[in-house]
């Protein structure tokens, strides 16, 4: 009995010094971040860093960017950035692309830089080379629109110094005086150990009222590109500048090679006439690093198309571990931060797909890239190795620290800690004395170790037992303010940790004899406590009686159906960065709120029919209740090459997308037929997008409904906007001739232009049928509109209910500013089970739509009278983060399908 009580002894003063530890949190918030564990975009939120010059040097991404600002130093509301104040250049790394070393920022120009001849040091372009068998480091910068200059170093975090004391190019070099623009250089060395810098831009009469060009600027062809050999240091021109002839320019160059082909990229112009749109990222082909280069296609659109504010475009692309990704700059931080558009600009990247030996549309999103490699849990981590942050602050440059103060924090994705860690190790300061809570998945996720940092003003090594296994995101919060230098987990000694436990052991059984009062004390104790137990589970066993026979009762009350229902499964996709991520993936919940991704992540159902994509599925059981029908868009964006307007301004994949839907069967949710097409589009249509299924109770049919466009079949543009179509089966083997099922709306535009309608989902409630769509266009005409009908098929009774917007709820805790199609799409609206319902005895449903503009997810509304259409009875709430949970997994447009608690076992036994 000695060792069990030695050993409970043990876990009372661990436990205790946790609850000790845990007490410096009481008053703690952590530090808001403007950038959720689900998303790697921008890749840092401390800092603005703009113009991104990547370079790959062995196993690491270095990213050099202009450094817009330092958002501790920068205030609640600073004045528009005007870039005239820039002179410094930020720096940051990663092995993964998803967790990034801050390296601090460069002095680079005016009195404390490298080139204190520059005012300014803006768009930065780094490569390396080996000298003299040494690799060295070359950092190019323009300084304004004046010139570039160029610093060199020996190592990539620097320190830079400037080898020539001036500008490498300027106004005075050869072919350069009627450059607008002589900035945003980019730098290229080539198989044979050559480099070429590529340069300048502007439009000669856009703003200088250029005497040639006052009255008619060339915005065509205004040959105000560069291209030239540089010398064999590196710091030198081995050839003249040479016009780069590109169509529409406007800045921003970018030069890479793949498979033998030299491809220049650069950002088009402005001007309305520009066949290309607004500064996008234009691409052109070459045989030759100097030209001459032939246009190809555009390969990025402007960062306002994915993240609603438009702004200028400058990216560079690289190949790192045989992908392609471009790197450019967004002001979606800038506006989150301060609530308007002040130019300032964070560094985001994304795939660039390369099929087949061509590149295609990259698409902007808030969720990133995938990350590459796990980081070892086990080698020393810098601090400010980083993939979230709340506050904290970057000290030096190279191997830098990071400061936090009170509730500020760091997060770092999927932390490999193998079979398991037993301490961690950090190397820190703190001048007051300070706690470091470290938590595994979230900020205030499950507690991994509470490491105590004593009053010092000198880095010391503190140490805390942890017991941690497997692949986890890892978040240090701070209980107040302290300095972290590094961090190491350390591996647990399996046969260390056994002599430990057999000492203990020997101790124990030497004490065995002393202790038996104490024994007999606790089996008295252990007496009680089970009589207690007893007593518990036999109360526990009546009121579970009365609560199946209430159930009973209720049951007889109800349909049949509601008594089965345990929990949801959720049909998604996830993004379209990969082919994989526009199939459909499963997650399961047991609340409606809390999901948890299933199959690892993987997609459970793959098309390899039509277009090879599967989005915005729709999970239906028959009416029978023997069946169940998997259906979705037959779409791939990715393969299309991304998403580009045709002269309309239409998005090419509404007006020549695919007339066919994908279909699987199955009947038990986890063993599916091979994918099929049916074709249910009309004729001429554009598209046929996300389906779903619902029962005609009067033709006793299943109606497929989905929206689709019709096009002019002579012009080959959209002749009828978007509407919901329908066709009818019983077998889902033929299908009658497509018929209006939703005809767009005409209220609230401008001369009786009809509303668009797609992303309808439809529910009979009581004696009405009800949908909940994405109406009109993205702009103020726009609204998640639900409209009602007591006949179903008929085309032309659907009413107006409402619009979400006009409900006037509180959306601060959404992370939304409206609730139209500004900024959300893909609704779907479901019952919640009677366990989950806020009464049970009065129904409830569930909305959830896709903020798609801010790339953030599902958010989730409630409602238990879907007709409160002002929100006076207090019906409506939307929830907040805290309320749900749809995991890693970013939710694109999906469908939510109440499940059995069998269907629920079977899934999870399958996919989990």
């Amino acid at each position: 009995m000695k060792m069990k009580t030695t050993v409970f002894s043990l876990l009372l003063a661990v436990v205790g010094s946790f609850v000790k530890a845990n007490d410096a949190f009481e008053n703690v918030e952590p530090a808001k971040s403007y950038k959720p564990v689900t998303e790697h975009n921008p890749l840092n939120t401390i800092k603005f860093t703009a113009d991104p010059g990547v370079m790959v040097y062995e196993d690491t991404v270095y990213v050099y960017g202009t450094n817009d600002g330092i958002r501790e130093n920068m205030g609640d509301l600073p004045e528009a950035n005007d870039y005239d104040r820039i002179h410094t250049l930020n720096l940051m790394s990663s092995k993964d692309l998803v967790n990034w070393v801050d390296h601090g920022t460069l002095q680079t120009g005016e009195s404390e830089g490298a080139a204190k001849w520059a005012h300014n040091t803006w768009a930065p372009a780094a490569t390396h080379k080996k000298i003299d068998g040494k690799d060295k480091f070359f950092l190019y910068f323009a300084n304004s629109g004046n010139g570039i200059g160029v610093l060199t170093s020996d190592s990539p975090t620097g320190p830079f110094v400037d080898p020539i004391g001036d500008y490498l190019i300027s106004k005075e070099s050869p072919n350069c005086a009627d450059v607008t623009w002589l900035f945003d250089p980019a730098v290229f060395v080539d198989d044979d150990g050559t480099g070429y810098i590529y340069f300048g831009g502007g439009i000669p009469g856009e703003y200088d009222n250029h005497p040639l060009y006052k009255d008619a600027p060339l915005f065509e062809e205004p040959k105000t590109l560069r291209v030239a050999k540089l010398g064999d240091d590196m710091i030198s021109l081995a050839s003249e500048p040479i016009v780069l002839d590109a169509p529409w320019p406007y800045e921003d160059s970018g030069i890479h090679k793949a498979d033998g082909i030299y491809y220049y990229t650069y950002c088009t112009n402005w001007n309305d006439k520009s066949p290309f749109g607004k500064a996008r990222i234009g691409l052109m082909a070459s045989e030759s690093p100097l030209g001459p280069f032939e246009f190809v296609d555009t390969i990025f659109n402007n960062p306002g198309d994915f993240f609603i504010y438009d702004g200028n475009n400058h990216h560079t692309v690289v190949q790192f571990h045989d992908k392609w990704y471009i790197f450019y700059h967004a002001e979606w931080l800038n506006t989150q931060v301060y609530g308007e558009k002040l130019g300032y600009r964070t560094t985001h990247v994304n795939e660039l797909p390369y099929v087949d030996g061509k590149f295609l549309n990259a698409t902007g999103t808030l969720e990133g890239v995938p990350q590459l490699f796990n980081v070892d849990a086990f080698q020393t981590q810098l601090a400010s190795l980083m993939a979230w942050q709340g506050g904290v602050s970057t000290n030096g440059v190279g191997h830098t620290t990071i400061s936090y103060q009170k509730g500020e924090w760091t997060g770092v994705s999927q932390v490999d800690f193998a079979d398991g860690a037993n301490s961690v190790v950090l190397t820190a300061s703190s001048p007051k004395g300070a706690v470091i809570r470290i938590t595994a998945d979230d900020v205030e996720g499950e507690v991994i170790a509470y490491v105590t940092v004593p009053a010092s003003t000198e880095l010391e090594t503190v140490t805390a037992d942890v017991d941690v296994s497997g692949v986890k995101n890892i978040f240090f919060l701070a209980s107040d303010e302290v300095i972290i230098d590094t961090w190491q987990f350390v591996k647990a000694d399996v046969e260390g940790d056994a002599s430990v436990a057999e000492d203990s052991a020997d101790e124990v059984d030497a004490e065995v004899d002393a202790d038996v009062d104490a024994e007999d004390s606790a089996n008295e104790v252990d007496a009680e406590v089970d009589a207690e137990v007893d007593a518990a589970e036999d109360s526990a066993d009546e009121v579970n009686e009365e609560v199946d026979a209430d159930a009973d009762g209720e049951d007889s009350a109800v349909d049949n159906d509601e008594k089965e229902y345990s929990g949801y499964l959720f049909g998604h996709f996830i993004g379209e960065q990969t082919g994989d991520e526009e199939q459909i993936y499963f997650a399961i919940s047991e609340d409606g709120l809390h999901f948890k991704d299933m199959n690892n992540g993987k997609p459970v159902l793959v098309s390899n029919v039509g277009e090879k994509g599967a989005r915005d599925p729709y999970l239906y059981r028959s009416h029978e209740g023997d069946k169940f029908y998997a259906i979705a868009t037959d779409l791939s964006i990715y393969n299309r090459g991304g998403w580009k307007k045709n002269a309309q301004g239409y998005y090419d994949p509404s007006t020549t997308g695919s007339p066919y839907l994908v279909l699987w069967e199955s009947e038990d949710l986890v063993n599916w037929t091979e994918p099929r097409l049916i074709k249910v589009a009309p004729e001429n249509a554009g598209m046929a997008w996300a389906p779903e299924i619902i029962y005609d109770e009067e033709t006793e049919e299943n109606i497929i409904f989905f929206a689709s466009s019709i096009m002019d079949p002579e012009t080959k543009l959209k002749a009828k906007p978007n509407a919901i179509y329908y066709v009818a089966t019983k077998d889902f083997k033929e299908f009658s001739e497509p018929k209006i099922f939703i005809d767009c709306q005409k209220d609230g535009s401008e001369n009786g232009k009809e509303r668009e309608i797609i992303d309808a989902t439809v529910m009979k409630i009581g004696d009405y049928y009800y949908s909940v769509s994405k109406d009109g266009d993205n702009a103020e005409n726009g609204g998640i509109r639900i409209l009602r009908t007591k006949t179903l098929l008929n085309s032309e009774s659907w009413e107006k209910v409402l619009d979400l917007d006009e409900l006037g709820l509180d959306l601060e805790a959404a992370g939304v500013d409206v609730l139209d199609n500004s900024t959300l799409e893909g609704p779907e609206l479901f019952e919640l089970n009677k366990a989950d319902r806020t009464d049970p005895e009065v129904p409830e449903y569930g909305i959830i739509a896709d903020r798609y503009m801010a790339g953030t997810g599902y958010i989730p509304l409630k409602t238990t009278n879907i007709e409160d259409r002002d929100n006076s009875k207090n019906s409506w709430k939307v929830l907040s983060d805290k309320e749900y949970s749809f995991d890693k997994l970013k939710k694109r447009h999906g469908t939510i399908l109440r499940i059995t608690k069998d269907e629920i076992e079977r899934l999870k036994k399958a996919y989990l």
